[in-house]
């Protein structure tokens, strides 16, 4: 099941469901602390930009374990899984975290890292976007980016449709809940969960505040300020509770259903033309040999560099290919466009 407000592809729907449940799992019961944390670092390895939500679940994990974290078996093993995902991320890119182009290797020390500008450029073009860049041609790229011009943009394009409708759910549903458990407001507090949440969330906004990236700590935001206003939750009342999981459950099939029939009225390229299989574009495109070997590449000008075109294929132009202890290595260089 797909978030309402995420966009329809990719993987931060599972990314941040894992995420969700170390959150709910910590903050309840220290027994499975560890298991918890494991379960997080995974939610990571699917999708780095988790990542924000990363001080708030330390912070509990400390405030449970605190010293005596080091001396476990469990702390170990996490040290030991944490590194497998760096260790993932380094054999492909040759970077320890992709989008930050500091953690990154030179190609002259590694030979399959990325170059440094692609990072650089993929990272500038992924935060215009989230600041909403393209819906303006007022100002150059540059300039967008200085001083917060963005924010009135931002504010318009995104914030007003999908943050402050995500923002008004949880706000009904605190009220919602509220009317039903004839719940007081007193204020709990939740100093250093709020500021720490607080902090991660300034992050997000700063650098990619799209809520597709900032959905598992804008939630954690919310749910520790409305937790610290409310009191006196009786989990007796099964039949309220019943009452407003039906309720939630009519409201997402009316959405799946509004979603599935926009999906069948689409015109653009991921249409659906042979349903229930998923649209595969016709591609042209072109066969390079390089010394021994055969390449396949795109000729045409559709966004997508490689689907649907034989492999090995080549998403640009610009590789060599040498031998070396009986291994053959593909590396960016000079390539020779010989067409057969």
């Amino acid at each position: 099941m797909q978030f309402k407000f995420l966009k329809n592809h990719g993987f931060d729907t599972p990314a941040y469901i894992y995420a969700f449940f170390a959150f709910a799992e910590i903050i309840k019961n220290k027994k499975n602390t560890y298991e918890c944390l494991s379960i997080f670092l995974f939610s990571l390895s699917i999708k780095i930009t988790a990542i924000f939500g990363a001080p708030i679940i330390l912070y509990y994990a400390y405030k449970k374990l605190k010293f005596i974290i080091l001396k476990s078996r469990l702390f170990f093993f996490l040290f030991f899984l944490f590194n497998i995902i760096i260790l993932s991320n380094f054999i492909n890119n040759g970077c320890i975290i992709y989008f930050l182009e500091k953690t990154c290797f030179d190609q002259q020390k590694v030979i399959w890292a990325v170059n440094k500008s692609d990072i650089k450029e993929i990272s500038i073009q992924t935060e215009l976007d989230t600041k909403a860049y393209f819906t303006q041609k007022k100002i150059t790229a540059d300039d967008y980016l200085k001083k917060f011009n963005w924010v009135g943009d931002w504010f318009k394009n995104n914030f007003l449709y999908k943050i402050s409708n995500f923002i008004f759910t949880y706000v009904a549903l605190f009220f919602i809940i509220k009317f039903f458990f004839k719940l007081k407001f007193r204020f709990l507090p939740k100093r250093y969960e709020i500021l720490i949440a607080g902090v991660c969330l300034i992050a997000w906004f700063i650098k990619i505040p799209t809520l597709r990236y900032g959905y598992f700590v804008n939630t954690v935001f919310i749910f520790l300020v409305f937790s610290g206003l409310l009191s006196g939750f009786d989990y007796r009342f099964k039949k309220k509770v019943n009452i407003i999981l039906i309720f939630f459950i009519i409201i997402i099939n009316i959405q799946n259903y509004k979603r599935i029939d926009s999906e069948f009225k689409r015109k653009d390229t991921n249409f659906f033309k042979s349903f229930p299989f998923y649209y595969i574009p016709e591609r042209k495109f072109t066969k390079l040999k390089l010394n021994e070997f055969y390449f396949y590449q795109k000729n045409d000008n559709l966004i997508y560099p490689c689907w649907n075109i034989h492999s090995p294929c080549l998403e640009r132009n610009g590789i060599t290919i040498y031998k070396k202890n009986n291994y053959n290595f593909i590396s960016r260089g000079l390539i020779n466009n010989n067409k057969n």
